[in-house]
């Protein structure tokens, strides 16, 4: 009987477009199974992100393969998976937004150095930073709410204190290639970048001085990170290989011990760049979006690939989790957002 249940629930799988293989011990009671699709953008999702109580999330666009333009920022009630509204202010593609960690505000970045604060409740821009003429491709905000990252395509890291809109800080690094990514550790010390340069950095906010470094760690780039929320681990993602005559070369995950610098393991599953990472609260699963048009669910211990997600219909830019564990979000350069139900064992 149990190996029936088995072979249906792979049948059931491979109906849906998803591959299932259970951890042992399983991290998720049964399949993601796909909630809702949000539609609405005009372009690609470029970039999304879940506010800190979860209720709601915000995605942005860039402008589509086809041509078509996108440079809104839209608001969705995750609960009901309705739009909040729509905000217009970039002229360009959005490549990141951010919310601050009591949900009030939201940042974005963009093309032609644009990089934007906003008030959750109106809508309004409160405050324009004047960065550079570069595009912004990374914003982050500080735990304490207090201060904003941003990473440029010319290679630049800056500090700002979010109230005032003053610098505070700017870093140089990667080898005179933009970075892609940006983000602040947990408790707040320490900033990690990553970017075309090949190098991803770790930065110590208190000295201001690099304290670790991982050269060639993604041959043609590395285009995001994440930070568990315990603050143990970093996952980072990129490209490994060219695209050459067509074909879809793997990439894989890097996962290190931010205590002791060293890499913990490489995930190997996407047949092509992977995009954005993301860990679930409880550090046990990491979800990652690739051009492969996969969304991916990794159990961190075992180093292995538990689930495949195959409903989009193009690139994955974007995965976030809710802060509770029970909901993934997923973008796409397919114009949809896809909110995912998850059941993980607790």
């Amino acid at each position: 009987m149990q190996q029936k249940m088995g072979l249906w629930h792979l049948f059931l799988c491979l109906a849906t477009g998803s591959i299932f293989v259970p951890s042992s011990p399983p991290l998720l009671a049964q399949t993601p199974k796909l909630r809702q699709t949000l539609e609405g953008h005009t372009g690609i999702v470029s970039c999304i992100t879940l506010s800190p109580d979860g209720k709601i999330l915000a995605s942005a666009g860039a402008t589509h393969d086809s041509g078509a333009k996108d440079s809104s920022i839209r608001l969705w009630d995750v609960a009901a998976g309705k739009n909040l509204g729509v905000w217009q202010g970039h002229k360009f593609n959005i490549r990141s937004v951010a919310f601050s960690t009591k949900s009030n505000l939201l940042a974005s970045g963009g093309d032609v150095g644009v990089l934007k604060l906003w008030d959750v409740v109106t809508g309004m821009s409160t405050l324009d930073f004047h960065a550079q003429t570069s595009a912004v491709w990374s914003v982050a905000f500080s735990p304490d709410g207090k201060t904003l990252a941003s990473a440029t395509s010319n290679r630049t890291i800056k500090l700002w204190e979010v109230g005032s809109g003053k610098i505070l800080a700017t870093f140089e690094g990667n080898r005179n290639a933009g970075i892609r990514s940006v983000v602040f550790s947990p408790d707040g010390q320490t900033v990690a970048s990553a970017g075309m340069g090949n190098t991803i950095r770790l930065l110590n906010l208190a000295t201001l001085k690099e304290i670790a470094a991982w050269p060639d760690e993604h041959k043609y780039g590395g285009y995001c990170m994440a930070f568990s929320p315990d603050g143990k681990m970093l996952a980072s993602g990129g490209s490994d290989a060219v695209l050459k005559g067509g074909s879809r070369p793997d990439s894989d995950i890097h996962l290190w011990d931010v205590a002791t610098t060293k890499k913990m393991a490489v995930l190997k599953g996407h047949a092509c760049n992977i995009y954005s990472v993301a860990f679930s609260r409880d550090c046990k699963t990491l979800a990652s979006g690739s051009r492969d048009m996969t969304v991916k669910l990794w159990d961190v211990a075992a180093g292995k690939n538990i689930v495949t997600l195959r409903d989009h219909s193009g690139p994955v830019s974007c995965v976030a989790f809710s802060p509770d564990g029970n909901t993934l979000a997923s973008g796409s350069h397919d114009k949809t957002i896809k909110l995912w139900e998850l059941k993980p064992h607790r």
